[in-house]
């Protein structure tokens, strides 16, 4: 095939893209979507309409009953709220589902008599018309990928000057999600010749392949006997009896097999994270559990370190009036924070010099936590007000820690101080990420219950992220090895 053949095809693809109806108006769509980032700049103090109208974000979030002026960052969750409503309800799913059924005549329309018979006389081979007509499909889901989520991130960086690299991977995660059910619609569309029955095979396959591996996610956090109550014994795990081994044998065998869309999720925000920790404070890269900044007006002890000792950060103004800590061990020495709390509670009501202790149940970035509170009286009439987080994430027990007198705590601005910081911590588990969801408009049970702590470049099997790429992208070729077998037996 020479040069001029190949741009003939490639200009080909690209006019079923352009001549597309529904990409037409999906592009239109899209850059009306997109069109707020470029009019509304959400600085980190104050709302920007047109450069030219200026709204405190209490007067914003005032308007809808909400409460997130009080956060240290506004800015930083009306673009990330943003993000996630257009990336997971837009492109994740609504997206696909409208990809699918914009393409599902790519192939059928090929086929058609009098088409085929003018297309099949040239000296093209007919394995480049087929992958012609599946690049055209994935020339679709990239245009509309880039247009979206490349115009937002154009968008937020001019206008609101907020840069986030990690967003962008995105883009081919969609693409990658798109590859796979794009595949079965060539492959039906050549088997069929009908654009009505690649497109609601496509769409069912879309459907049955999110459902099976959603099921695998629960049965699979079931088997590892996952649990909410912070207070059941790890150690308690639930019986497999025959009915859950067949449908964990099952499933095992259709995760082995069937593309894992699901994944893309975990593959995404891994990817994502490593991008985005670089700044943090603190970043657990096997467990995602992070410190965005240090306390504001504090200056963090340059030689501790999370394992020796712990992150010490003191108040820059007064170093002996307050400081914060951070630590963690493993909780297979430790404990859970469930007794390790509780331990720590028992002992402080043996020491005289300690009133007012008491241990609550909380939340750090809607991650359970206990609390245990208590003030101690030092020589004289100072006193100190103290509070200790335990909270856990992966293998490691994480200890937070305040440490203050208590005329520090009598001022507004260091409690809202300290108050800020538990906000910067942030949990894979909790706060969700800008992932794409691709299931079909199910929620992603796996990112619900954790199970992304498993996923990993160096995981078993079934959970690595090289095994869950390489499986998806055979699982294409073999089914456009099949559309193509069929292909060259018709007789037109």
């Amino acid at each position: 095939m020479n040069a001029n053949i190949t741009r003939a095809l490639f200009r080909d693809a690209l006019s079923q893209v352009v001549d597309n109806r529904v990409f037409r108006i999906l592009f239109v769509i899209l850059c009306v979507l997109v069109l707020p980032t470029f009019v509304i700049g959400a600085r980190e103090d104050h709302l920007s309409i047109l450069f030219t109208w200026d709204y405190s974000y209490e007067e914003v979030y005032g308007l809808f009953g909400g409460n997130l002026a009080a956060t240290e960052h506004p800015n930083r969750v009306l673009i990330q709220a943003a993000q996630k409503a257009l990336t997971d309800g837009l492109a994740g799913t609504f997206g696909i589902l409208f990809a699918i059924a914009a393409t599902a005549f790519f192939m059928p329309r090929m086929l058609e008599k009098g088409a085929a018979d003018v297309v099949f006389s040239k000296p093209v081979s007919r394995f480049a018309l087929l992958m012609t007509r599946y690049i055209a499909g994935l020339l679709f889901a990239a245009v509309l990928a880039i247009v979206m989520i490349g115009g937002m991130q154009v968008g937020f960086l001019l206008v609101s000057g907020w840069s986030d690299p990690g967003f962008l991977w995105s883009i081919p995660i969609l693409i990658y999600v798109f590859a796979v059910v794009h595949a079965v619609s060539v492959l039906v569309g050549v088997f069929t010749r009908s654009s009505v029955a690649a497109m609601l095979v496509t769409l069912i396959f879309y459907s049955f392949n999110g459902c099976v591996h959603q099921g695998w996610y629960a049965l699979e956090a079931t088997q590892g006997g996952m649990t909410l109550d912070p207070e059941q014994d790890e150690d308690a795990k639930v019986d497999r009896g025959l009915f859950l081994s067949t449908m964990m044998t099952a499933l095992d065998v259709a995760h082995f097999i069937l593309p894992k869309t699901g994944d893309a999720d975990f593959i995404a925000r891994s990817v994502r994270h490593r991008i985005d920790r670089r700044g943090y404070e603190f970043f657990d890269e096997s467990t995602d559990f992070l410190v965005d900044q240090p306390p504001k007006e504090f200056t963090r002890d340059p030689a501790a370190t999370i394992d020796a000792g712990g992150l010490v950060w003191r108040d820059t103004a007064a170093p002996d009036a307050a400081q914060i800590s951070l630590s963690r061990a493993p909780i297979e020495t430790a404990g859970t924070r469930f007794g390790s709390s509780k331990k720590w509670l028992n002992e402080l009501k043996k020491d005289a010099t300690v009133s007012d202790a008491e241990r609550v149940s909380e939340s750090l970035d809607e991650h359970p936590a206990y609390a245990v509170r208590w003030t101690k009286t030092l020589d004289g009439a100072a006193t100190r007000r103290m509070t200790r987080w335990y909270f856990e994430s992966g293998k490691w027990l994480y200890v937070l820690e305040i440490d203050a007198d208590s005329t520090w705590f009598t001022v507004d601005e260091n409690r809202k101080r300290a108050q800020a910081f538990r906000w910067e911590m942030t949990f894979s588990e909790a706060s969700g990420g800008n992932a794409l969801n691709f299931n079909a408009g199910s929620s992603n049970i796996g990112l619900a219950l954790g199970l992304e702590k498993r996923y990993g470049w160096t995981a078993p099997l079934k959970y690595n992220y090289f095994f869950s790429i390489g499986s998806t992208l055979a699982f294409i070729v073999v089914v456009l090895v099949l559309a193509q077998f069929k292909l060259k037996r018709i007789d037109f």
